[in-house]
């Protein structure tokens, strides 16, 4: 076995690497580097079987040594060894991909081994899943493209035949509905698809979590919103915390909320998110004051094809709050509604906290 130590105590080394000698038969080649450059330049450029990594190191202390792990691009599990002995620390580190981690007073040759195996193993898995993850999107653009040609297709010649019809008749009013119906049910397939890719796309499973500013993120897609010629409309926001999560899963999900409190309000919209953060959760509500919810429907419209009406003016797919619920799912997290009819809605989510990564 070939294993990469960075560790810049020499003290800390020779007990290291005692321990691995005992822990492994036969007796693996301890490679040591002793500053976080080196261990990189090592690790990307000779094949090992694992990698041992402490977190304070003479050109990288313990946060940036931290970030910079995450973005290294290797097929080696990495094993973090540490004084430090503390769980939100572990978990983050965990979410950010490393394999595992141990505190060195805990360093046994028995704890070493199952450690280091068990990494090797969790490793393989996080490769095979990060392929699937990899064919699943591609599977998901695909067939966003195979459908939505076409659609854009007939679209295109419903326009050229109305325009060309025109030039020689006169449409009768039921007629020109015809016209506006079909373009409506062109803009349903359309929407549909749009949804099945983003259900595909988040039900893919994903491990490394990363620092969100939801502040930077809402804004974004206000901005968005805002230059789709969607209604005008009011927003108003509180000062909004930093998460941990998956950042492109958390702007489909915020624009879901955002979007519906436009689409289903027929008068002038408002909509307000505020934010109360405990020492567990971060809880974020998104209200509008919309058309409301049927109390009987509330136990459904979290469920794929639920629509919040039938009435085919208000175009969807009934995937938007299916697909946020997957998505905070996917995080840990709850979600929950409170509405009244003619009043508008309050969404609420609950959010776990990953200090470590905030």
């Amino acid at each position: 076995m070939q294993i990469l130590l960075v560790e810049d105590n020499s003290d800390h080394a020779e007990l290291i690497c005692d321990v691995c000698e005992q822990a492994f038969s036969p007796k693996p080649v301890v490679h040591i580097a002793t500053r976080f450059s080196d261990g990189v330049e090592k690790l990307l450029n000779s094949n090992f079987d694992l990698a041992l990594w402490d977190l304070q190191l003479p050109d990288s202390q313990i946060a940036d040594t931290i970030k910079k792990l995450k973005n290294i691009v290797t097929p080696v599990p990495i094993v973090v060894l540490t004084s430090l002995n503390d769980t939100e620390l572990s978990l983050g580190l965990i979410r950010r991909g490393i394999q595992d981690y141990m505190p060195k007073e805990d360093l046994t040759p028995p704890l070493l081994q199952r450690v280091c195996y068990y990494a090797i193993d969790r490793k393989k898995q996080h490769l095979a899943l990060e392929k699937r993850n990899q064919d699943q999107q591609l599977f998901c653009q695909s067939l966003s493209h195979d459908f939505n040609s076409p659609i854009r297709n007939i679209n295109q010649l419903l326009t050229l035949l109305k325009d060309s019809l025109e030039k020689r008749i006169e449409f009768e009013d039921h007629e020109i509905e015809f016209f506006d119906l079909l373009d409506n049910r062109l803009s349903s397939m359309s929407e549909l698809v749009h949804g099945l890719y983003e259900y595909l796309l988040v039900e893919a499973d994903h491990i490394n979590y990363e620092s969100i500013d939801l502040n930077i993120l809402i804004k974004k897609i206000v901005d968005e919103l805002t230059q789709a010629d969607e209604k005008q409309f009011s927003l108003e926001v509180d000062e909004l915390p930093k998460i941990a999560g998956l950042s492109f899963q958390y702007y489909i999900l915020f624009k879901n909320l955002i979007s519906n409190a436009i689409k289903y309000n027929v008068g002038a919209v408002e909509i307000k998110i505020r934010s109360v953060t405990d020492r567990a959760h971060h809880h974020i509500t998104v209200s509008d004051n919309g058309i409301g919810i049927n109390p009987k429907s509330l136990n459904t419209i979290f469920q794929p094809f639920s629509r919040l009406l039938t009435d085919s003016a208000i175009p969807g797919a009934g995937l938007g709050l299916s697909i946020v619920t997957k998505i905070i799912e996917n995080h840990q997290g709850t979600v929950s509604v409170t509405s009244e009819l003619g009043r508008g809605s309050e969404f609420t989510l609950s959010i776990p906290r990953i200090t470590s990564l905030e």
